[in-house]
């Protein structure tokens, strides 16, 4: 589309518009998307290509949602000017109204772009300030009356990747190039004088407005022996100090510990410094700190500090942003926190934002320990903020370090006034303490003797452990365990004792109440009493879902599961790397096998085949150990599996093919087969179509149903074949439903209900009703974390009846498809 038709529409003496003319210097190409409130409010989607900006109106807006198929009218191209202007457009002017820079960036192909554009298939990749990774604009073949080119605009699958259920990018409501709203373009206020995008929470999917909370107890790390992987997870130097909640009313600044007391006077240093922000209102969660010369944190400098009070030489790195000026960000997700509060805190002076490093878990682990610091936390970008300790943030510790409770002392050799050693314990399982070792070293003389003091006055005659030997006894002087420390030591020897431990300082944030012995948690795990080796390992790295995840779901859903399962040939889909690397179809239960599962031998033309059974839950988990993302099943039973049981119809949709195309094809094929005397249920593929299921009576062999299903297959494509086809060429599939009836022979397999899919977002096909099918249910509408919910909610199983429902495919059924 050239620029005269572009400039024909346009007064370029009454807008403010663009003529156009130039060219572009950029190494990049461009693209842009402008918010245009005009006889209908709606987003123009423009990519710099061939010397223009070649433009799309998207009516509903982009979408980071891989389910939501945007319609994107292909209009004029524009200039490339026109990819700079924010502004009004006059009433009675061609598009009169507001237009906002909502979004701009570069963007790089995926596939040739101008083969990609000709054949209407373009992918590009964005890098916006808003919208990433990649997107697919798919042409649809034209309508009568069309007056314009019409498109698809669809999220590619990626780490960029969020489900509407977690919220609307387009709620991000504000200029991308000054932050202000659409209502501020419209009144002309200045860039300098909007209220900014930056500070702004009211936009951020997941904030709600809420007055400032009394308290906010932290969220806590879990410790671990591996960071994890992935691009979902950010990583954070782990600091050596105090962990503080800090809540700004106005002027009154105030610093709360881990347990909720009130610390601002230790903390009274940095009250000027957080004042001074301007936060107005706020939570901020971070960790109070000493810095050494070399830059690094250290705890036994900043008890030191702290004993100066006011003059105290520390600083607060500030990590989260729990609530902030009338708004609770708990439900929103981390990453859109830490960039708020990025926006609101600096990198230098008292307060600063502790910056992350996205991805590379393990490489981020090597580098903190390499430059001798205490470890690294790493936490989960799509997190929401909740209190108390769980698996989305995770610490790894260079050495081992933790807090003990202190029992008792013992007296120097050399007699005085300091100290022996001091007498540890933690609680254990239990609840009741334990003893753990002594720490002889890292304390000076004077802290020393201001310890022994400390604990004379908690003396005790009894030991407050039990379980302490006689040698471990000898010459200890006993104390109520309320003091706690912060040791570091070489390794648990096989009894539960320290080895080489050394004092650190004392934790006066800390109860002794709640501290235990932590133990990492990733060695080994076991679900349904199935042990799974490194269960934290991300199997879909898009949505840093684990091996743990993965588990606990089949573990959750196994009475919905099994029955799809039970007796049934496998073929499995295994990707030991997960999603991100090569994934490879078994059929042969080959050894490493889940101990006991049982197989049956089915022969081939080119010999026998093992197949796997699943006969319980423990048998799936024990597949997923082995990294099976996808299990399919045999359309028979293995008692007999030359007998199917069902028959099975895939629709696929090719290119160019919208929703309403494939929902109209499995309405129409389930009531074929109710007109031919068979029942039929539907299910989701957890892919890109539909499976519809007909029950069947198990009398016949693989070669009649696949003459049955092939015959109907054949009747209902030839019912509509400008949109139905048969023929598995994908030269014959562009803008048709693919009937595929092929599961229906000897050896094929369908994925089987419940089963999660190796593809982004950890999908799953799931049984659904028809009336969710005339509703619209997208076939990746289901994922291994909204499954659960989803079947607790249901009264009752959608394919109810299935059983009761089955049919012989008997003469009358073949008399009615031509076939006798």
């Amino acid at each position: 589309m050239p620029l005269e038709e572009y400039r024909a529409k346009r007064h370029f003496d009454r807008t403010p518009e663009p003529a156009g003319g130039g060219g572009s210097d950029a190494p990049l190409s461009r693209f842009v998307i402008q918010k245009h409130r005009a006889s209908r409010l709606h987003y123009d989607f423009r990519l710099e290509m061939d010397g223009v900006l070649r433009s799309w109106a998207v009516p509903k807006g982009p979408s980071l949602d891989t389910s939501q198929k945007r319609l994107a009218v292909q209009v004029e191209d524009h200039p490339l000017e026109y990819g700079d202007f924010e502004g009004t457009i006059p009433a009675g002017e061609y598009g009169g109204g507001t237009v906002m820079l909502w979004d701009f960036g570069t963007w790089e192909p995926i596939t040739d772009p101008a083969e990609g554009y000709a054949k209407g298939n373009l992918k590009v990749r964005l890098a916006g300030e808003k919208l990433n990774g990649g997107f697919a604009l798919i042409r649809l073949k034209p309508r009568d009356g069309d007056k314009h080119e019409n498109w698809l605009l669809i999220k590619e699958r990626d780490g960029y990747v969020r489900p509407l259920s977690e919220g609307d990018v387009l709620a991000l409501d504000r200029s991308a190039a000054t932050g202000r709203t659409m209502d501020e373009i419209a009144a002309g206020t200045p860039a300098e004088a909007s209220s900014g995008a930056g500070e702004d929470p009211s936009a951020l999917p997941g904030a709600t407005v809420a007055p400032s909370p009394e308290m906010i107890e932290p969220m806590l790390a879990t410790p671990v022996e591996t960071p994890p992987e992935g691009d979902e997870w950010l990583h954070e130097i782990k600091l050596d100090g105090y962990r503080a909640m800090c809540r700004v009313r106005g002027d009154d600044v105030r610093f709360f510990t881990r347990s909720g007391a009130d610390w601002t006077s230790r903390f009274a240093a940095l009250v000027p410094a957080v004042a001074a922000l301007g936060l107005e209102d706020a939570w901020l969660d971070g960790e109070v700190v000493a810095l050494l010369p070399d830059g690094r944190s250290g705890f036994g400098a900043l008890q030191a500090e702290l004993k100066l009070g006011a003059a105290a030489d520390i600083t607060y790195f500030a990590f989260d942003l729990p609530y902030l000026r009338g708004y609770d960000l708990r439900a929103v997700a981390l990453e859109a926190r830490k960039e708020l509060l990025g926006t609101l805190v600096g990198v230098a002076g008292r307060v600063r934002y502790l910056e992350h490093h996205r991805g590379a878990g393990g490489e981020f682990h090597r580098q903190t320990c390499a430059f001798a610091l205490e470890g690294a936390v790493s936490k989960r970008a799509s997190a929401p903020y909740r209190s108390g300790r769980g698996r989305d943030w995770r610490k790894h510790k260079c050495r081992l370090r933790q807090e003990f409770v202190v029992v008792g002392y013992t007296l120097p050799a050399a007699g005085g006034a300091g100290l022996g050693a001091l007498v540890l314990a933690a609680k254990g399982p239990s609840g009741e303490l334990a003893y753990v070792g002594r720490a002889g070293t890292g304390f000076s003389a004077r802290e020393g003797a201001a310890i022994r003091r400390a604990l004379n006055a908690l003396s005790v005659d009894q030991p407050p452990v039990g379980d302490v030997l006689a040698k471990d006894a000898s010459g200890v002087k006993w104390a109520r365990p309320e003091m706690v420390v912060e040791v570091e030591f070489a390794e648990w020897t096989a009894s539960g004792v320290l080895r080489h431990a050394s004092f650190i300082g004392i934790r006066e944030d800390k109860p002794a109440a709640e501290v235990g012995r932590e133990v990492p948690v990733d060695s080994a795990l076991s679900v349904a009493g199935v042990t799974l080796t490194h269960p934290d390992k991300v199997l879909f790295h898009e949505v840093g879902v684990t091996k743990r995840e993965l588990a606990r779901y089949y573990e959750r859903i196994a009475e919905h599961l099994m029955p799809h399962l039970l007796n049934r040939p496998l073929v499995l889909v295994r990707c030991p790397h997960g999603t991100e690397k090569a994934c490879f179809y078994q059929k042969e239960a080959s050894q490493g096998f889940p101990r006991g599962m049982r197989t049956v031998p089915v022969q081939h033309e080119d010999g026998i085949v093992n197949y796997a059974l699943a006969d319980t839950i423990e048998d799936v988990i024990g597949l997923v150990q082995l990294g099976v993302l996808e299990i399919h099943t045999w359309g028979s039973l293995a008692d007999d599996v030359e007998r199917p049981d069902r028959i099975v119809i895939d629709l696929d949709p090719g290119p160019g093919v919208v929703w309403d195309d494939i929902k109209a094809a499995a309405l129409l094929i389930r009531d074929g087969l109710e007109g031919i005397g068979l029942a039929s249920f539907a299910k989701t593929t957890g892919s890109k179509g539909l499976h519809v299921v007909a029950p069947i009576v198990r009398d016949g062999d693989w070669g009649a149903v696949k003459e049955v299903s092939h015959a109907f297959c054949a009747a209902v494509a030839a019912s509509d074949p400008k949109r139905f086809t048969i023929n598995p060429l994908k030269s014959q599939r562009q803008g048709r439903v693919f009937i595929d009836y092929g599961r229906n022979s000897r050896g094929a397999t369908t994925v089987a209900a419940y089963s999660s899919r190796a593809r982004a977002g950890a999908t799953v096909s799931v049984p659904v009703r028809w009336d969710e099918i005339d509703a619209g249910v997208r076939s990746d509408a289901y994922t291994i974390k909204s499954v659960p919910r989803r079947l607790s909610a249901l009264a009752e199983d959608p394919w109810v009846g299935y059983e009761q429902a089955r049919r012989p495919v008997d003469d009358r059924v073949r008399n009615t498809l031509g076939l006798l």
